[in-house]
């Protein structure tokens, strides 16, 4: 943080970062982000924290901006002492007077400054992906996906996969999908020998298979088909033992 800012600001549509969390990753991503306006450089062990403080690490940036842009106009109109001394203002017109009354003036339109106030305001929240987005992107990716290949560069076009999956789906969602593949013994070549890659996995058709579940691993489900054998077994040894 610049020196002499003593605050910062978080936006009311930040809420659903936070709710898209749990309590303790919310308050993971609190502590991270107070770390990270007090120069501290914060890299945090769970990936997801790193995933969703990008946009606001964006946003905490272009505020910065802003505030130095406000200060060093401030110092500027500081050197310069104010008003020049010797000008006098020429005395306003009183009002009120019938000899004063002039022509009614159209109604000021205020659309222009809405318009700038409402794009400006649009620009701040929007997720800007930039150059620093995909590096860290990358890195989390080879973090979480240890069973798979590292990407090793990220091109244009796998960069515009990215882009199109971020179009209906946040960054956290990202990271959930990179922690799903991880976990599939299929995906992974735990259990085959095939195993998946980044690019495989950006295809949306592949991306939507993941989220929905189809490779997650179906070990719950065999645990209870042998259960169920098991007491099928158990329930024919003591039926047997009955008739003996």
């Amino acid at each position: 943080m610049a020196e002499n800012k003593k605050g910062f600001i978080l936006y009311a549509d930040q809420q659903e970062v936070f709710k898209a969390l749990t309590d303790e990753q919310a308050g993971k991503l609190i502590k991270h982000i107070l770390d990270y306006v007090n120069d501290e450089s914060p890299i945090s062990d769970d990936p997801i924290i790193n995933l969703v403080f990008i946009p606001i690490k964006q946003q905490l940036k272009r505020d910065l901006e802003k505030w130095e842009k406000r200060a060093e106009k401030s110092r500027e109109n500081g050197k310069k002492g104010g008003r020049p001394k010797g000008l006098k203002e020429e005395p306003k017109e009183p009002t009120g007077f019938i000899e004063n009354l002039t022509e009614p003036k159209k109604p000021v339109n205020d659309n222009v400054n809405v318009n700038v106030t409402v794009n400006d305001n649009v620009n701040d929240n929007v997720n800007v992906i930039d150059n620093n987005t995909y590096v860290e992107i990358q890195r989390i990716y080879n973090d979480v996906c240890l069973s798979l290949p590292k990407i090793q560069k990220l091109s244009q076009t796998r960069k515009n996969k990215i882009k199109g999956f971020l179009k209906d789906n946040t960054l956290q969602d990202l990271g959930d999908l990179f922690k799903k593949v991880q976990a599939s013994d299929f995906l992974t070549g735990r259990k085959t020998e095939w195993s998946a890659d980044f690019d495989w996995i950006m295809k949306p058709a592949n991306t939507l298979k993941i989220q929905e579940g189809n490779y997650d691993n179906k070990q719950k489900q065999n645990d209870l088909v042998m259960d169920l054998a098991e007491k099928v077994r158990l329930g024919a040894e003591m039926a047997k033992q009955k008739l003996i």
